[in-house]
């Protein structure tokens, strides 16, 4: 249960503000399909996070435990940096046409392939050795981040405070990270 509610949290922070969101309303804006849009968002992210859960959950067997706490630290490091760097508009996927549910699914299926919430979403699975949660958790925060942003469009981004969102999230994910990374050196 502790991986599904660390990897829910952590991914859902994660997300806030980040290109994601904005894929998701570019997509919500182009189709105007929230159903399918929604719908290829969340096996986009399932399949993304099953990935990365699995991958974390294979690599535990292989390290000792503070390999596992540091691999669990540095997602939260990195996100916490990368929260606080400016944000580069995604690709809005005009060119494509295949339609609202296959255009979601491949573009959000891409954009998060390599991104922090998949880091993680490994991390969370290393340290829980609890795959299946971390993946769940994970998926349901990104879920929870992204669809507010297709049923709301461009009033999401006015009604929420997204900047102090992201700084907030940043500087909680750098504390995180350096308890834990300190902790894997056992200076903690």
């Amino acid at each position: 249960m502790d991986a599904l509610l660390i990897a829910l949290l952590a991914s859902a922070f994660a997300e806030m503000g980040d290109k994601t969101q904005l894929l998701a309303l570019l997509l919500a804006v182009r189709f105007r399909s929230d159903g399918a849009v929604l719908a290829g968002i969340a096996l986009a992210t399932i399949l993304n996070c099953a990935l990365s859960a699995a991958g974390g959950w294979l690599i535990s067997g292989l390290i000792g435990s503070n390999a596992r706490t540091l691999f669990f630290g540095l997602p939260f490091l990195f996100a916490g940096v990368g929260m606080l760097l400016p944000l580069k508009p995604p690709e809005d996927a005009k060119g494509w046409r295949i339609g609202p549910f296959f255009t979601a699914f491949l573009t959000m299926f891409i954009l998060e392939f390599g991104d922090k919430s998949q880091f993680i979403t490994a991390g969370v699975a290393v340290h829980t050795a609890d795959p299946l949660m971390a993946a769940a958790g994970a998926s349901t925060g990104i879920f929870l981040a992204l669809s507010p942003v297709v049923l709301m469009r461009k009033q999401f981004f006015l009604d929420v405070p997204l900047g102090l969102i992201r700084r907030v999230a940043a500087v909680l994910f750098l504390l995180i990270g350096v308890i834990l990374a300190l902790k894997a050196f056992e200076l903690l």
